[in-house]
């Protein structure tokens, strides 16, 4: 399951919020003197935050929290990522 969460947190990585702990070791994805205001203009918008993604290791449950039109492609992607790990 681990292996699964890390997979769609890789490949969303611009859609998790930057306290995901998915950034703990990469301290240094988000620029100094970054500009939340520049970072979300039309040219270049922010994503951040649109995607939570958790596991309950126990239960063999994935957790995922999107918007509506992205949800079937994560869970595709999920879905054959944890076919491929079995």
């Amino acid at each position: 399951m681990s292996d699964v969460v890390e997979v769609v947190k890789e490949v969303y990585r611009d859609l998790l919020s930057v306290n995901d702990r998915a950034f703990s070791s990469y301290s240094s994805y988000r620029p100094n003197g970054f500009n939340k205001n520049l970072a979300a203009t039309a040219n270049n918008p922010e994503y951040q935050g649109l995607m939570a993604v958790g596991a309950d290791v126990e239960a063999n449950l994935l957790v995922i929290s999107a918007p509506g039109y992205l949800i079937d492609e994560i869970v595709k992607l999920a879905e054959s990522v944890d076919t491929a790990v079995d």
